[in-house]
């Protein structure tokens, strides 16, 4: 079952992200697979990553409808999730002089 399958990932990741020995590649995953949930719950387990590890975090924008809306712009969410999905991985591709 899909569902359940997920469930457990979840849940697995949860607990990773509070785990003194878990590696940085096990946390990294447990982030994205937390952040992908995208709800309430998910934004508070990273909120207290965060605030555990000294990292400030704000509200950039809110989701409503079909866009992002960041107060002074806003855009389609098909658009910044795309770009959200590829941001990480192009960053590994950029040649430093």
């Amino acid at each position: 079952d899909k569902g359940a399958k997920l469930a457990f990932t979840e849940a697995r990741a949860a607990i990773l992200l509070f785990k003194s020995d878990a590696t940085d590649a096990e946390k990294l995953e447990a982030i994205a697979t937390i952040k992908a949930r995208g709800d309430q719950e998910a934004l508070a387990l990273l909120t207290g990553l965060a605030g555990d590890h000294g990292v400030p975090i704000a509200t950039l924008g809110e989701v409503g409808g079909e866009n992002l809306d960041f107060g002074a712009f806003s855009m389609p969410v098909a658009g910044a999730r795309s770009r959200w999905d590829s941001a990480f991985a192009e960053s590994l591709s950029l040649k430093l002089p």
